[in-house]
């Protein structure tokens, strides 16, 4: 696989745990409130596979070289997205600060995080679907052979400096995440 498709492959993965979170999200408006236990996971997915081991591909290693490449040109769509990942952090935080208050079922707190839970899942399809859509496809254009190799090989360089198999440890909390819906 190339750098772009193990991106691809990732948000695969993404997209399987927003699933499990629009169910979750939909059992709330029953009043089917999902165990907490559910959004700890979520946080632990979303800030060890999504921002840790997704994001740093994309934020340091391929917008710096596309960054490079396009002189400039870009600059603008590479900080939106990485606003969008900021953003999508802030949710996730918010979602988790208001665990405790969901718990005890205080109904402010359960609708502050169906609120923030509504507005990760959609922002984070969205996100997905432009990276996977336009700026992939622009990267795939933009990049020489050498470079998307080089590009593959920076990706699993990182993944082995980080110490784990991240792809199956992500599939592993979407599993245990599975369990818990």
């Amino acid at each position: 696989m190339n750098a772009i498709e193990i991106l691809v492959e990732e948000h695969k993965l993404i997209l399987r745990g927003l699933d499990l979170l629009t169910t979750a999200a939909e059992k709330i408006v029953r009043n089917q409130n999902p165990p907490r236990e559910l959004f700890e996971k979520a946080a632990v997915f979303s800030h060890d596979f999504t921002n840790k081991f997704h994001h740093y591909k994309e934020e340091i290693v391929m917008f710096g070289l596309l960054a490079q490449k396009h002189l400039g040109e870009i600059d603008g769509e590479i900080e939106r997205l990485r606003n969008q990942h900021e953003i999508l952090r802030n949710y996730m935080s918010e979602i988790s600060d208001s665990l405790d208050a969901y718990s005890k079922n205080i109904e402010a707190e359960v609708r502050r995080l169906h609120r923030n839970l509504s507005e990760y899942i959609e922002t984070l399809r969205r996100h997905i679907h432009a990276e996977d859509k336009i700026f992939y496809p622009l990267a795939e254009k933009t990049l020489t052979s050498e470079e998307m190799r080089d590009l593959t090989a920076r990706f699993e360089e990182y993944a082995v400096s980080a110490g784990s198999d991240g792809m199956q440890t992500g599939r592993a909390v979407i599993e245990e995440m599975s369990s818990l819906v």
